[in-house]
């Protein structure tokens, strides 16, 4: 009698990377971050254009529906990182995603978000927009918890647009340079709940860069600083003019990572 055959396992996508991978990018970060010439920095955040900003980074919704679905999870954590890329060499920003649970220890894979500076992939008939996900969302309702108004979302988002630069100074805190910041897994699920299933593959999440500007004490007295931030919100709901809210109510690393 034949022993049934074991399937061979899934192919694991290539925005699921390994402890190595993550180490290496995290140490390029730590060292761009940390570097008071800033010139691997600067150049991680250009955009596709040479003259322009990176202003995003994109997570397939589907990804972010496992990620909040990891049994026991209780924060996510958005750690930033720098990519060389294989062929250029040239040094790219981007952010790995992992939940942890209440010990406060890694209990997912970590997501990596879309590589933007690929070519980019013909859409498949699976990311055909349906009438589902067209569907407009109320302008105004009350805001949860997670939810950011619209007025600091904007005055976040507008600051970040004002440079053409970024610089370590926008990466630093009282201790130390930014390696990411920490969210409740609430703030990743608020964004999916316009979301049909039938439509999860046609969906993006945003994770959206502002500059929070506020007064703090420095060694040569009160100054006015800006701070590099995220802001996450669902891509259809930025392309239908802004009916969906942002959230942001993430905590820094460090002190607490």
């Amino acid at each position: 009698m034949k022993t049934p055959s074991t399937p061979p396992p899934a192919p694991v996508p290539a925005d699921i990377i390994t402890q190595r991978q993550y180490d290496e990018y995290a140490a390029n970060w730590v060292a761009a971050s940390s570097d008071p010439a800033g010139t691997v920095l600067a150049q991680s955040f250009q955009g596709e254009k040479k003259q322009s900003l990176l202003v995003s980074l994109r997570f397939p919704a589907r990804q972010i529906a496992r990620l909040v679905s990891t049994v026991g999870a209780t924060h996510i954590k958005a750690r930033f990182l720098i990519k060389f890329d294989d062929k250029t060499q040239l040094p790219h920003f981007t952010v790995a995603l992992f939940a942890t649970d209440a010990l406060n220890a890694r209990i997912s894979s970590y997501y990596l978000a879309d590589d933007y500076w690929l070519p980019k992939r013909k859409p498949t008939a699976a990311h055909k927009t349906t009438a589902a996900a067209a569907r407009p969302q109320p302008a105004v309702r009350a805001l949860t918890r997670t939810d950011v108004p619209d007025v600091l979302a904007q005055l976040w988002l507008a600051a970040w647009g004002g440079i053409t630069v970024a610089t370590p100074p926008l990466f630093a805190t009282t201790h130390g340079p930014l390696r990411g910041y920490t969210f409740e897994v609430a703030e990743f699920i608020t964004p999916l709940r316009p979301v049909p299933l039938e439509n999860l593959d046609a969906e993006s999440l945003l994770l959206e860069f502002g500059l929070h500007e506020y007064y703090r004490s420095e060694p040569q007295g009160e100054a006015l600083v800006q701070t590099f931030g995220l802001l996450l919100k669902l891509e259809s709901n930025k392309m239908q003019g802004g009916n969906g809210t942002y959230v942001n109510m993430g905590n820094p690393c460090p002190p607490v990572c």
